[in-house]
């Protein structure tokens, strides 16, 4: 959708992502999917490609986050400290 400067498809991926990050506190994420909304609503894609970098981080950093809370939930369920 980027590459193809489709912007009703980028604004709408990207406001489903926001929501769904707002709704874990992922704010970093959101805000990024937020800039990407509007970036595809106004049809301006020039920052996209930076903007699509951030977000990539983001969603990183929250796999990471969510990865480490999973084990340490199983940790504690198996009795493990």
């Amino acid at each position: 959708m980027v590459a193809s400067g489709d912007a009703w498809a980028l604004r709408t991926s990207a406001h489903t992502l926001k929501g769904a990050a707002a709704s874990i506190c992922a704010t970093a994420a959101s805000t990024v999917a937020f800039a990407l909304e509007k970036a595809g609503r106004d049809g301006t894609l020039d920052g996209v490609p930076d903007l699509v970098a951030q977000l990539t981080t983001e969603v990183h950093r929250l796999n990471l986050e969510l990865s480490a809370l999973a084990e340490a939930t199983l940790a504690e369920g198996r009795g493990v400290s």
